[in-house]
């Protein structure tokens, strides 16, 4: 997954493709896994730690820089999807593994109820 960060001082987004229109047509992931229909067997991947290739930071001049991890695209995955922030990743980094375990079914649950 690709995304950047344009201007200064700014976030990123996911949606923004990385290559130039006039480049080679390409695929921007993230819009390929928003059309995806995610079950509840992508919902472990919540709590994956794994970094992506995408580093944002507020200024040049400040040292800060973020390294994305791959749960918090997921995350926005779900939560577009839903229309409901129910996904924190920030609490469930901090849970040990039985209570992550619970807060992925409690949102494997939402799922399915939204779904019906």
């Amino acid at each position: 997954m690709t995304a950047r960060q344009w201007q200064q001082p700014g976030g990123l987004s996911y949606w923004q493709a990385s290559v130039p229109a006039q480049q080679l047509p390409t695929i921007q992931p993230f819009a390929e896994l928003m059309r995806l229909r995610l079950t509840a067997d992508e919902l472990p991947w919540l709590a994956d730690a794994s970094y992506m290739r995408i580093v944002s930071h507020w200024r040049d001049f400040a040292p800060e820089r973020e390294l994305h991890r791959s749960s918090w695209a997921l995350a926005v995955v779900v939560n577009e999807a839903l229309g409901v922030d129910i996904v924190d990743v920030s609490r469930l980094a901090s849970l040990d593994e039985s209570g992550r375990t619970a807060e992925l079914a409690r949102i494997a649950a939402v799922i399915a109820a939204h779904r019906r």
